[in-house]
């Protein structure tokens, strides 16, 4: 009797030694579980949207017509709509900024001005402008300055040699206004204002 359980001890132990390497033997095997994807997504970045130029000027050439007709707060509206869609649209800040000049903003319209010139330097109308604007606000070397930059660019601009010869008028330096108005004779002989400026100011000299 003995006998019989000691050899169904020995059987058990062989049994479950048996069992247990089988076990280690399949985990060995198995291949380690992967991971396809981070449990946690991060959010995507924003991607910007794109610039619907062909509405923008829609928007701008709008603008221009309400400016023509004298409707400068119609027009500052589509200037902004259009500045909206594009940030970068130079032709955008030079409108409205006579839009603003022409409803008396005179600072807002040179800081659009300024917008201008930063998008697009050598832009020699909005040059001419914010000379003008200056000159107004009594600031003429500023003006005769940006006179200056614009006929840097384009030297036989007009109306840039007129408004010098103003400003110089104004500091009272007939000399260089007179100089200017007789080039802008040789651009444009029947420029009346240019013709009537140096008979005054040679009056005075």
């Amino acid at each position: 009797m003995k006998k019989n359980i000691f050899v169904l001890f020995i059987c058990l132990s062989i049994f479950a030694f048996a069992l247990l390497t089988a076990c280690v033997t399949d985990d060995k095997n198995v291949a380690p579980e992967m991971i396809a994807e981070p449990i946690s997504q991060p959010e995507p970045a924003p991607q910007p949207q794109p610039v619907n130029k062909a509405e923008a000027l829609v928007h701008l050439e709008q603008g221009r017509a309400f400016l023509r007709d004298g409707k400068n707060d119609d027009a500052i509206s589509e200037f902004n709509q259009a500045l909206a869609i594009d940030k970068d649209l130079a032709d955008g800040y030079f409108f409205r900024g006579i839009a603003y000049y022409d409803n008396g903003a005179i600072d807002q319209a040179i800081s659009d001005w300024n917008d201008t010139l930063y998008i697009q330097s050598n832009y020699v109308e909005a040059l001419n402008n914010r000379g003008v604007a200056y000159r107004n606000q009594g600031n003429l070397d500023k003006a005769i300055e940006d006179y200056s930059s614009a006929l840097s660019i384009k030297p036989d601009y007009p109306i840039a040699l007129n408004n010098r010869g103003i400003a110089y008028d104004y500091k009272e330096d007939y000399d260089n206004a007179i100089a200017d108005w007789e080039e802008v004779l040789k651009l444009e002989p029947n420029h009346a204002s240019a013709k009537s400026s140096i008979e005054r100011v040679r009056q005075l000299q």
